[in-house]
C-alpha cells in the first residue's frame, strides 16, 4: 500500500523529501563532515522547506550532484540508478512506486 501511496503523491505533484543518516552537528547547527547518508524519504510534511518537489518534469535533464566524500560502491549504484530512472518518461516512472 505505500507503494500506491507515493504514486498519489507523485501525481498530484505534492511532495518532499526528507534525509536520514548518522553524524554529529555543530554547535551552531551546521552538520559536520562525518555526516553519512543513509537514506531519502518521500514525506507529505518536509521540516526543511526548499524539500519540496514540484512534480515530476517529462524531457527533463537530470543532474546527480557528486558526493565529495568518499561513498560505497552500493550508494553510487543507487544514484546511478536514480538518475537514470528520472530520465524516463513520467509514466515509466510508476512502474517503480
Amino acid at each position: 500500500p505505500m507503494g500506491q501511496i507515493a504514486k498519489t503523491l507523485v501525481k498530484e505533484g505534492k511532495m518532499g523529501i526528507s534525509s536520514r543518516g548518522l553524524g554529529t552537528v555543530a554547535e551552531n547547527g551546521d552538520v559536520n563532515e562525518d555526516f553519512n547518508l543513509i537514506t531519502w524519504d518521500m514525506v507529505t510534511d518536509p521540516s526543511n522547506h526548499p524539500s519540496w518537489v514540484n512534480g515530476i518534469f517529462e524531457a527533463q535533464e537530470w543532474t546527480v550532484p557528486v558526493i565529495k566524500t568518499h561513498t560505497d560502491k552500493q550508494i553510487e549504484n543507487i544514484l546511478d540508478n536514480l538518475q537514470n530512472i528520472l530520465k524516463r518518461p513520467k509514466n515509466d516512472l510508476f512502474k517503480y512506486i
